[in-house]
């Protein structure tokens, strides 16, 4: 059984799953501002020289409240979540973090984008263009999935009006690039040569770039089929990049491929060779390798630069959806954050990828799908990124919210003496599980997930452990017994062992080798 895709928002090809989105949006009437129209070539290799025009302000229909300059927003804080409410129907998404720590994201209800500091302090930039397209809800005026820093300015993709808008913070000023027809720019990178990058959700994947001198667009056709979509960019040096990509009709069918973003008509090659995706959505790297988001599997794919094969890591179960949905992920250092939609959490795998932490942004936390995907309760996780010691996310519902990478959680988990174990087909096998903390055996129950199938659930080998009793601030061991069915195939499982108090997952990894 193939899982749902989760929250591609397109025109054609990929379902959407989360835009449940936006009751009744209101909206704000821009005021006048001087701008410029870059107008560009179609698609192929070439580029041409760009047409510069003036344009002016249309108003939309909808009234919003009007943005926040220098507003102070008041924040919630839970265990590692601190969350920063937006104004109602912003839908934010499209989160990027400046040099010096503060937040950039996009709002599709503004539209625009908005800063957020550290301190709480909220400014907003809305876009002085028309947003006339007809949308259903005035809270999605249009939909803004990539926001980058570039060439002093704050950048986003337009994807309903195929063009990319930038606002320099510093004058106000604002810019639009339009792209070729029906092109839906989705996500943007900068390449370490400073070219503007963006991927289409246009069938027939393409990518894009945007010269910093003159604003001149060159379109790159990828070597796939006409139903394929490109989905994210990637650069690993100057020389050295990745374009994921996927059918838009069939999303477990996708591909990572390789290119050098300095050649003119660069070859794109597909790297990792062991293993077929079930609708990646985000890449990031990481030690040793890239990270993808399985949103499908509900798992995170780590491809070794070394072996070229790809490895499965679970994620925890959620009792109410088979499938978790990580979608965007993002490396800081050794630790790789991704956020999980349908899972109403962020998680973080860390310490040479054998340990695995999920934390639930509701506060208490949400265990009804429906619930999840209404936007009317502030969750609904689409977007995220990275930070120096943790991580952002956006809730479509109306907040933006910090994981603190330097929580302690109050209790954790660990395998016996090897994290690895031996079993023949039709056996068992035991280890042992150590759990420590002030709340071991009060609250706590134990999970187990693995890699045998695409939503993480363990079939054909079956874990049986119990919760110790209760220790306040000692260490509890219990048994794990291990058991394989008779008919599973040879070969080496990933598998999780979870302690969770229902808004803290603490997982550790460990295979169980069948032989």
């Amino acid at each position: 059984m193939t899982a749902p895709v989760g929250a591609h928002r397109r025109r054609h090809g990929i379902a959407i799953k989360y835009l449940a989105i936006l009751a009744i949006a209101l909206f704000l009437s821009a005021g006048l501002a001087a701008v410029y129209t870059f107008t560009t070539p179609p698609p192929g290799k070439s580029t041409t020289s760009s047409t510069i025009t003036s344009t002016t302000t249309t108003s939309s229909s909808c009234v919003s409240p009007a943005p926040a300059v220098d507003h102070k927003v008041t924040p919630t804080t839970f265990g590692a979540i601190t969350e920063y409410p937006i104004a109602p129907n912003r839908s934010p998404t499209g989160l990027t973090v400046a040099p010096d720590g503060s937040l950039w994201f996009g709002e599709w209800g503004l539209p625009g984008v908005a800063h957020l500091l550290p301190n709480g302090t909220l400014t907003e930039y809305p876009w002085p263009y028309s947003f006339s397209a007809g949308n259903s809800f005035c809270g999605q005026q249009t939909e803004i999935w990539g926001v980058a820093l570039w060439n002093g300015s704050v950048w986003g993709s337009d994807l309903l009006y195929s063009r990319l808008i930038g606002v320099n913070p510093s004058t106000g000023q604002a810019q639009k690039i339009n792209l070729v027809n029906g092109t839906d720019p989705y996500t943007l990178a900068v390449s370490p040569d400073n070219y503007l990058w963006f991927t289409a959700s246009k069938l027939g994947a393409q990518i894009g770039k945007v010269s910093p001198t003159n604003g001149t667009v060159t379109y790159y056709e990828l070597p796939t089929g006409s139903s394929w979509e490109s989905l994210y960019i990637l650069f690993q040096s100057s020389t050295v990049g990745y374009v994921l990509a996927l059918d838009g009709y069939n999303p477990i069918l996708a591909q990572v491929l390789s290119f050098n973003p300095t050649l003119s008509s660069p070859t794109f090659t597909p790297i990792g060779d062991n293993h077929t995706l079930f609708a990646p959505t985000s890449l990031t790297l990481g030690e040793g390798g890239l990270w993808a988001t399985e949103h499908s599997a509900s798992a995170m794919a780590f491809l070794n630069f070394t072996t070229g094969h790809w490895t499965i890591y679970p994620t925890s179960t959620v009792p109410y959806t088979p499938w978790v949905l990580t979608y965007f992920d993002s490396s800081n250092g050794s630790a790789v954050w991704f956020n999980e939609h349908y899972g109403n959490r962020m998680g973080v795998i860390y310490d040479n990828a054998s340990q695995l932490t999920e934390y639930n942004v509701s506060n208490p936390p949400l265990y009804n799908l429906t619930t999840i995907t209404d936007p009317t309760n502030g969750t609904n996780m689409v977007t995220m990124a990275g930070a120096r010691d943790g991580a952002w996310f956006a809730a479509a519902g109306g907040f933006v919210g910090y994981v603190n990478g330097s929580y302690v959680a109050p209790f954790s988990i660990s395998i016996g003496s090897s994290n690895s174990v031996q079993v023949a087909p039709g056996g068992s096998v035991q280890t042992t599980l150590k759990l420590t903390g002030d709340t071991v055996g009060s609250s706590l129950s134990l999970q187990f997930s693995d890699n045998e199938f695409n939503n993480g659930t363990a079939k054909l080998l079956t874990f049986t452990a119990a919760v110790p009793a209760a220790s306040a601030g000692g260490t509890g061991t219990v048994s794990l017994n291990i058991a394989s069915a008779t008919d599973i195939k040879p070969g080496t499982y990933l598998a999780a062992a979870t302690v969770t108090d229902g808004s803290i997952y603490r997982s550790v990894y460990f295979t169980v080798v069948v032989t």
